[in-house]
């Protein structure tokens, strides 16, 4: 059945390719944490963007105290089209260095990861490196790629801390995922059937070693055992009294991760046929000139037999333009709950997240957000609820 269904999809996509046959020139992303639109006159589109986080937790947790992290990426984006050359290609590198503290392994201890550019230690490395062509309705893209900047998205999330806001742990945390800070190879397609319906899919390496093996994440090498890990995603697309709601519905499946001794040159499967759903919606509640409210909510599961993680629910508000005569601020608030099975004998951890977003100006932003965490589970042993304050800042050209 799984095989079945990663073979339609595929067949659906390649399908038509000859299909459309003018090419179009296409926006590029750069990572989760930023998004620049590309200038359509411009052959070389070249950006730079910096995140730093000044977590302070104040009760509960590991240990109070403050930490520093931070993230810089820069980006260069190539269009084929406006080089002189073909129409609809892409060329996309975006370099990444991590650095700072852990707010979780050094104050929190929670599961879900307080911050979502937390990335475990410091390091300098390619984050992603990929081409992209695009047709009138079609595109593909192979390379190093983030799987979250395509899939598992919501617009209404995207501005929470919090790293499950991002993708769902029950995703990230059991089967290994093309995402920051360890990405790999993979191939993707998106094809929009019309206004309303976009289906994409997503093949990837089933055991991305970015960070971990590679330094610099500037060499590849796919192997048997890794298996391979399958996204599909429907997305829906719904307009009443002009606003706007947006479905999006997914299925994953990771053919399985074989684990080699050097010494006995033994094998241990590490996954074996390993699976998840998840849901995403996101409504326009209210659009009155710059001020609007936006509401989100995020489903994923996966078999209680193979994932001790096996269920999350997220869902929040987002408040725009209500509380300063710019319009231009914004307010957020949301809950995240990560449940567990019946095995693990402590309680589930669940998550409160409120920021308050200040552009100063078109290039930067400050952020206070305030954290509390139920039941951290990041650790082995019994933490107390903990309460941590976030100032976090943004720079970006």
């Amino acid at each position: 059945m799984k095989r079945s269904v990663l073979i339609l999809n595929l067949l659906i996509l390649t399908s038509h390719l000859f299909a459309y046959k003018n090419f179009n020139s296409t926006l590029s992303e750069t990572n989760k944490f930023s998004r620049n639109k590309l200038e359509h006159e411009n052959a070389i589109i070249l950006g730079a963007t910096y995140i730093g986080d000044l977590a302070n937790n104040i009760s509960g947790g590991l240990n109070k105290g403050i930490v520093y992290l931070g993230l810089g990426n820069l980006t260069l984006n190539i269009n084929t089209k406006n080089m002189g050359l073909w129409s609809g290609g892409n060329i996309y590198l975006n370099g990444a260095s991590a650095h700072g503290k852990s707010p979780t392994e050094n104050l929190i201890g929670d599961f879900q990861v307080a911050s979502n550019i937390d990335a475990g230690r410091n390091i300098l490395y390619i984050q992603e490196f990929w081409y992209k062509q695009s047709f009138t309705n079609l595109e593909f893209t192979i390379g190093i790629q983030d799987l979250n900047a395509e899939f598992a998205t919501s617009q209404n999330s995207s501005e929470f801390i919090n790293s499950s806001f991002g993708i769902a742990p029950v995703i990230a945390d059991n089967v290994p995922c093309s995402i920051f800070p360890i990405t790999g190879l993979g191939f993707t397609g998106k094809l929009k059937l019309n206004e309303d319906i976009t289906i994409q899919m997503a093949l990837f390496d089933g055991f991305p070693t970015g960070i971990n093996n590679i330094e610099n994440n500037t060499s590849r090498k796919i192997q048997s055992n890794d298996g391979f890990l399958y996204f599909t995603e429907l997305q829906f697309t719904k307009k009443l009294n002009n606003l706007s709601s947006s479905y999006k519905i997914g299925y994953y499946y990771h053919s399985g991760l074989v684990e080699v001794n050097e010494e006995t040159n033994l094998t241990s499967s590490i996954i074996n046929n390993n699976e998840g759903y998840y849901f995403i919606a996101d409504h326009s509640l209210l659009q009155k000139g710059n001020k609007s409210i936006g509401l989100f909510t995020q489903l994923s599961f996966s078999p209680s037999e193979i994932n001790l993680h096996n269920k999350y629910v997220g869902a929040g508000f987002r408040f725009s333009g209500w509380f300063d005569k710019q319009h231009n601020n914004e307010i957020g608030i949301a809950i995240a709950y990560a449940g567990f099975n019946k095995e693990l004998n402590h309680k589930h951890e669940t998550l409160i997240e409120i920021y308050y977003n200040l552009p100063l100006n078109k290039n930067i932003y400050l952020k206070p957000d305030l954290q509390y965490i139920i039941n951290p589970l990041g650790t082995e042993t019994i933490i107390k609820n903990a309460m941590v304050l976030f100032l976090r800042f943004g720079i970006e050209f």
